[in-house]
């Protein structure tokens, strides 16, 4: 038997529940929905959760896929799949918790002597690494920005950080981000995938909508996944080559206004290239602002328009020489 939280599971069966993180303020517990399925056979333990951040809700949906696609074929291991990660924050509808407005993706191994976010994020890592053997982070842009289909696994030489690569390679059908960028040091994944836990990180969507290209996305990132690591039959769909992005920078507003870009997410650019222009009310240029990058791909974009300076203007991955 698996226990997880509330969900208790023998061989051949599925449950879902809850499991008891933190408090509210009137002392009832914050509660993170759960699902749990077991293979009739041992094998891995792939630990799927979404919704990190509270806005980004496509991949909770593309996990109810995974479980009714799990009902047809047979399980080898055991999925546990985290529904809505940030309780507080999808509440909120939100990226992160307003009792404390600390990103979680930032601050693991948290402190369980912190503030509510640091405590969360304590606590989870403790369940997840309790049980897992693999760990799949399932992301989107949100509601003010829109992301590509993409992969990002943390670089590395350990047999972890190479099993880690190969998941992120069937999880992405374009874009590979091989990353050593000093923001994912405190995120989960990384942490995980240090402690020996092959760990992945996988982008679709945002504009704080759940369309159906960004859930198949997921659907399909998970059960590449699944099939890589033997806990389903067939092969993963293998893209015949990707575009490898080595770092990133995530680009601010230099002034404030009204952001219009006619760019995509995903959109490959030249050092110079025009990726959009900040306006003022009354139609004035304010800044434009263009790619840094000899080649690069817009791996994030806001889509949102009204823009104060210093805003969140997307992210421009730098790619790796000959891969775009």
């Amino acid at each position: 038997m698996i226990e997880v939280g509330s969900v208790a599971v023998d061989a051949g069966q599925t449950g879902e529940g809850y499991v008891e993180l933190a408090e509210w303020a009137d002392g009832s517990p914050v509660r993170l929905p759960v699902k749990v399925a077991r293979g009739t056979e041992d094998g891995p333990v792939l630990w799927v959760d979404n919704a990190v951040h509270g806005d980004e809700l496509e991949g909770t949906v593309a996990l109810w896929k995974v479980f009714e696609l799990l009902r047809t074929v047979e399980l080898k291991g055991t999925l546990v799949a985290a529904l809505i990660m940030n309780a507080s924050a999808f509440h909120a509808q939100r990226r992160t918790s307003p009792i404390d407005d600390v990103d979680v993706n930032r601050i693991f191994p948290g402190d369980p002597q912190g503030s509510f976010t640091h405590q969360y994020a304590h606590r989870y890592k403790s369940l997840v690494e309790s049980h897992a053997t693999h760990y799949a982070n399932l992301h989107g842009g949100g509601n003010w920005h829109l992301v590509p289909h993409y992969a990002i696994h943390r670089s590395g030489n350990s047999d972890a950080a190479n099993v880690s690569k190969e998941m992120a390679t069937v999880a992405s059908p374009n874009i590979v981000w091989d990353s050593a960028d000093v923001w994912l040091n405190n995120s989960l994944a990384n942490l995980l995938m240090e402690q020996g836990i092959p760990s992945v990180i996988i982008e679709a969507g945002g504009e704080g909508k759940i369309q159906k290209e960004n859930v198949e996305a997921h659907f399909k990132s998970v059960t590449n996944i699944l099939k890589c690591l033997g806990m389903i039959p067939g092969e993963p769909e293998r893209a015949k080559s990707h575009t490898i992005v080595g770092t990133a920078d995530f680009f601010y507003a230099p002034t404030g206004g009204l952001w219009v870009s006619d760019r995509r997410a995903g959109d490959i650019l030249k050092k110079g290239d025009l990726v959009g222009t900040l306006y003022d009310s009354y139609g004035a240029v304010r800044s434009e602002v263009r790619s840094t990058a000899d080649v690069g791909t817009l791996l994030g974009l806001r889509t949102y328009g009204a823009t104060p300076s210093g805003s969140s203007l997307g992210i421009l991955g730098v790619v790796k020489d000959g891969s775009a």
